[in-house]
């Protein structure tokens, strides 16, 4: 396993921290009076585990390597349901009406026969819209 840094500090507190912190630590406690030093200590992983304080959210350079791969993996499926979700949202935009409902009703409104009212509607689903052409055409028929 590998080596972490012990601090104890004179309130008898433990803090375990990576051993690339050790330079910064010798430097924190000259500058500290002789009452505030801080004692530490390079100990083993196994047995910082023990030591009350252990920051169980710490991870081990070589445990970080071992999962790695595993987030690696789920990044590439997250990123190919990402793909798949925007071609569907991509597909979905395409069928989807590019006038407000407002401006078909408009349309519908000026249009002089059913056929080309029908031709309007191809692909239309909202109520409202469906609504007006279907009293549209009634209009007309009934007009005719």
């Amino acid at each position: 396993m590998a080596d972490v840094l012990k601090i104890t500090k004179q309130d008898k507190t433990v803090h375990v921290l990576p051993v690339s912190n050790k330079a910064f630590w010798l430097g924190y406690n000259k500058r500290m009076p002789t009452d505030r030093k801080v004692k530490i200590e390079v100990i083993d992983e196994e047995e910082a585990k023990g030591l009350p304080f252990y920051d169980k959210s710490h991870v081990s350079a070589s445990d970080a390597l071992a999962k790695l791969d595993i987030l690696e993996k789920e990044g590439k499926q997250k990123d190919e349901l990402i793909e798949k979700l925007q071609a569907q949202l991509a597909a979905s935009n395409k069928t989807a009406p590019t006038a407000s409902a407002t401006d078909m009703i408009e349309k519908i409104k000026a249009a002089t026969n059913a056929d080309e009212i029908r031709l309007l509607m191809e692909g239309e689903e909202r109520k409202t819209v469906t609504d007006a052409a279907n009293k549209r055409i009634a209009e007309l028929t009934a007009s005719n």
